[in-house]
């Protein structure tokens, strides 16, 4: 659609691919067709090398020629009910940007396909609320309110702030507890009162999503979202989705448990601070008094959902709104590349022991295990740690593993470390081999990737992987 007619998918092109990274490399000029094609052909492969990594990824199934898939299986559920539209009344359309477009034609008045930010959608049967972004100012700063506004307000973005009386006398004569000191025990309730504030407004919509606001989203988050929503549209227990392990970094609220926390904060909010009010509301929901530990865990799991298996979410900041406090929350296991998985096990076993889906089983060989990570933005690792054996039996890793790193100013060459230099096995768990991944990186330069390589005497279920900031 950028070059019209005449530039067609079957157009030739000139490419190369870097042998040091396997990098494919379009070589017409920018802008042009030819350049374009290339482009495309090069997104569709690279997505083609994720999918056969992913669990809802390309299948044999799939094919029409291979695996006898046919078109009317995903006919529309109502076709009856479409509208039909004359062409003239219709519109070719993107839908997307730069290579994630989806072309299509769109009708022009409203109904039929759509497009709701990079996603194409049914109208007659769906609505878009996706660019509907609400952020809330927990700080009474005018100054800095005004530039938000000035700089983010538009149709579908709306700046809220607390009015400057809000707080009033709450933050006055609150009570000494938990060790805090005065200025932690006003941060602490403020806290509670600006995520009162956020979720108040939150009650206009069915669905509240809070972020923190120093996060990079991974590509494919919202679609993800809104199909996790999907999947529960029928479960009336759960109270919200829970996409990172850490703290209020992602969550995702239901309009009628939102009321309900709500209410609950309001009892709390001068005493406790307000992650230990949320988990004591979801306990609340989830166990009964007589619960033990463990059938009250998987409980909670059922009302706060965790769904951070693919971690789109990376807490970046560590600057945190009270002075003087730095925040050390990372990501257990930031997102890495999947196509991009390096070793001489099976790709898909690898990934989802990465992702903690499932255990890792090493036998010994004449070689060595090894596994290459390449994150999908520089992280800063500071630990790296391998669970082995199972719940009952606890198997020993060797402390003589190698870990090498692809640093920013190494660019594509690996450190060169010896074997068992940040390693050593826990006193206390057995099982447990903790890493010191800042004794492999002591100018503490962001790290692209990681590669571990495993002695070959090495027989033992790997349980699970942690890498974390």
């Amino acid at each position: 659609m950028d070059h019209g007619a005449e530039c067609k998918p079957e157009t030739k092109y000139k490419f190369k691919v870097n042998k040091l990274n396997n990098e494919i490399q379009c070589r017409d000029a920018k802008g042009t067709c030819k350049r374009q094609i290339c482009e495309c052909d090069k997104a569709f492969t690279l997505r083609l090398r994720e999918a056969e990594n992913s669990d809802d990824g390309w299948k044999i199934e799939h094919s029409q020629q291979l695996g006898g898939f046919s078109r009317s299986q995903c006919s529309h559920q109502n076709p009856d009910k479409r509208i039909k539209i004359d062409k003239e009344e219709t519109e070719e359309k993107c839908c997307g940007s730069g290579m994630n477009r989806h072309p299509y034609k769109m009708n022009k008045n409203g109904t039929g396909r759509q497009c709701c930010g990079s996603t194409l959608y049914d109208a007659d049967t769906q609505e878009c609320c996706m660019d509907n972004l609400l952020t809330a100012i927990g700080a009474n700063d005018e100054e800095y309110y005004a530039e938000l506004v000035d700089k983010y307000e538009s149709e579908t973005t709306k700046i809220v702030v607390a009015p400057s009386d809000y707080y009033g006398s709450d933050l006055v004569d609150i009570k000494h507890n938990w060790g805090d000191s005065d200025d932690r025990i006003v941060w602490r309730t403020r806290q509670c009162l600006d995520y009162l504030f956020m979720w108040n407004i939150g009650l206009e919509y069915d669905y509240f999503l809070q972020l923190e606001d120093d996060l990079v989203i991974d590509r494919g988050f919202f679609q993800f979202l809104m199909m996790q929503i999907q999947q529960r549209k029928d479960d009336p227990d759960w109270v919200s989705l829970e996409f990172s392990e850490m703290g209020f970094i992602g969550k995702l609220f239901r309009k009628t448990s939102l009321h309900d926390l709500i209410t609950y904060t309001k009892l709390f909010y001068r005493i406790k601070p307000i992650d230990v009010i949320y988990w004591a509301f979801v306990k609340m929901k989830a166990c009964l008094p007589s619960y033990d530990a463990e059938r009250c865990k998987s409980l909670v799991d059922k009302v706060a959902v965790p769904v951070h298996g693919k971690n789109f979410l990376h807490h970046v900041g560590r600057v945190s709104s009270l002075q003087g406090k730095i925040s050390h929350l990372g990501d257990l296991n930031p997102t890495i590349e999947a196509g991009k998985i390096v070793t001489n096990l099976n790709k898909k076993d690898v990934l989802e022991f990465y992702y903690g889906k499932r255990g890792l089983f090493l036998q010994a060989s004449q070689k060595d295990t090894t596994i290459e990570f390449h994150f999908s933005h520089l992280q800063s690792p500071q630990n790296l740690v391998i669970t082995s054996g199972t719940i009952d039996f606890h198997q020993i890793i060797p402390a003589d593993i190698k870990i090498d790193m692809i640093t920013s100013s190494e660019q594509t060459s690996w450190t060169n470390n010896p074997p068992g230099k940040a390693c050593f096995h826990d006193k206390q768990e057995k099982g447990k081999l903790l890493c010191d991944l800042q004794r492999l990186n002591p100018s503490k330069k962001l790290v692209k990737a990681l590669r571990l390589a495993i002695p070959s005497r090495t027989h033992v279920m790997l349980h699970k992987i942690t890498i974390a900031g």
